[in-house]
């Protein structure tokens, strides 16, 4: 039997990417942490062209690329308000540096946002780890990659990962690991399972962008941003945003405490928005193909009945998808449309969701994800049909 697998795949977005005049709010930028660093007219280091991108978006004055590599010193801008102009999204990558501050970061990126909000005060010592100094918390550091793998101390606090918790031993050596998992939580409900388990059936994100925005959860623990804490919620949609900044913090206290949890708000922003563009299909229960399980998540998140049907994309057959994880054919065809890549042809493009028809009858998230497949198959001669998602009769009628 003829099938066909019709992808809605949404990847990784460049700074080719359109979007709309600088100054705007609606910028649709998810950008890699590949460090690629860039210099822009504004004399801020950027991770790659995709943040420079962004920033030029948000921006109310025009930011374009002065030159490839990190800005030269003397071309830092002397911002009048200070860390107005400092690039405050780093990669995730581990590779520790020390600052003459004696903290220890996670990488040259972290450590060039400090120096940028230090006015150049802080800059960097050597690789590595800052050696242990007996100065205590003057020599902790600050910075940990924000990843989702809670711990308790022995202080009762519930910790994001072990980074965190290592922080609060920096600061307070009587602060130790009590166990895995949240204080107060089952510590067998955080062990990892294999990916194949529908038990994570909850359909629950497990990636998010890796920005250090944090908001306080209704829980009491403070999430790295608000997409952790989308997680928290969609495993257990009891927990809710109780403000933007940390818990405990009187920045996010207040009157928006007040004014905005009340509201139907709420159930936005305990959801994720943002996800990290990885590609590995998953196939909902309402038969989509989701380009990871973190886009699959924040769908559950909004309505509980859609979860993980299988790894890989959804079949689609003469008759209807196929959703059965337990069928020996959807995952030869995972398997045999992964091996079928070519690793010569291109793989990233803008996360911009502009549907074209291809001529097989799939519906491509737009021309970029088209010509990729057309690069990975070019037995089927693949062009674009027209612009906007396939028909109904064209996905069927394709082959």
């Amino acid at each position: 039997m003829k099938l066909t697998v019709c992808l809605l795949l949404g990847a990784v977005a460049s700074a080719s990417a359109n979007y709309e005049p600088s100054g705007t709010t609606n910028c649709p930028f998810m950008c890699t942490d590949q460090f690629e660093p860039v210099c822009g007219s504004d004399g801020v280091t950027y991770s790659n062209e995709c943040f420079l991108g962004l920033a030029d978006c948000e921006s109310s004055e025009q930011i374009t690329k002065a030159y490839d590599g990190e800005c030269l010193a003397e071309t830092t801008p002397s911002s009048t308000d200070g860390s107005a102009a400092c690039n405050d999204v780093c990669p995730e990558n581990f590779q520790p540096v020390c600052g003459s501050d004696g903290v220890t970061y996670s990488n040259d990126c972290t450590l060039d946002y400090a120096e940028c909000t230090s006015g150049g005060a802080i800059t960097k010592v050597s690789d590595g780890e800052c050696p242990t100094s007996e100065e205590g918390s003057a020599a902790c550091s600050e910075v940990c990659p924000e990843i989702l793998k809670p711990v308790c101390g022995s202080d009762g606090v519930t910790y994001s990962n072990l980074c965190f918790l290592g922080i609060a031993t920096c600061k307070d050596p009587s602060i130790i690991l009590a166990h895995d998992g949240g204080c107060g939580v089952d510590p067998g409900s955080y062990e990892t399972s294999p990916s194949t388990d529908s038990s994570e059936s909850t359909g629950c994100p497990d990636v998010c962008i890796e920005i250090f925005r944090p908001v306080c959860g209704s829980d009491g623990i403070t999430y790295a941003n608000s997409c952790f804490l989308g997680i928290a919620s969609c495993n257990d949609p009891s927990i809710t945003l109780a403000h933007n900044g940390a818990c405990g913090s009187t920045s996010g206290e207040g009157s928006d405490e007040t004014s905005n949890p009340s509201t139907d708000s709420s159930e936005s922003t305990s959801c994720p928005d943002v996800c990290i563009e990885i590609l590995r299909p998953v196939c909902g229960s309402d038969g989509v193909t989701y380009p990871n399980s973190c886009f699959l998540g924040i769908a559950s998140c909004k309505d509980p009945s859609i979860t993980q049907a299988h790894e890989g994309a959804c079949v689609t057959y003469e008759g209807g998808y196929e959703t059965n994880n337990s069928t020996e054919s959807s995952q030869e065809t995972t398997v045999d449309n992964e091996a079928s890549y070519s690793s010569s042809c291109p793989n990233v493009c803008p996360a911009i969701y502009a549907p074209v028809c291809g001529s097989d009858g799939v519906t491509y998230s737009n021309e970029c994800q088209l010509n990729i497949a057309s690069c990975n198959h070019p037995e089927l001669n693949l062009t674009k049909a027209s612009d906007g998602a396939c028909s109904p009769d064209e996905c069927k009628t394709a082959f």
